[in-house]
């Protein structure tokens, strides 16, 4: 993401778990015992970085380098 960004390109995409170790975000097994549409945001400014984990039918850890947090709407299912 750090080097599409340099290179001018925006990215947004899933991500897995073990490639964002050392990012302070719940375990992904801890994660998946709370609430269904439970998430959790981590915004570093400085890289223009945004990795969102939240827990639907499973866990899903989105990192984008283009788009920033916004209020979340609830959705009906």
């Amino acid at each position: 993401m750090d080097h599409l960004k340099l290179e001018g390109f925006g990215a947004t995409g899933t991500i897995r778990n073990n490639c964002i170790e050392k990012a302070p975000l719940t375990e992904v097994k801890a994660f998946a015992k709370k609430a269904q549409d439970t998430y959790e945001l981590l915004q570093d400014f400085s890289l223009g970085m945004l990795l969102v984990h939240w827990n639907d039918n499973s866990v899903v850890t989105l990192a984008t380098n283009c788009h920033s947090a916004t209020s979340i709407l609830q959705a009906k299912r």
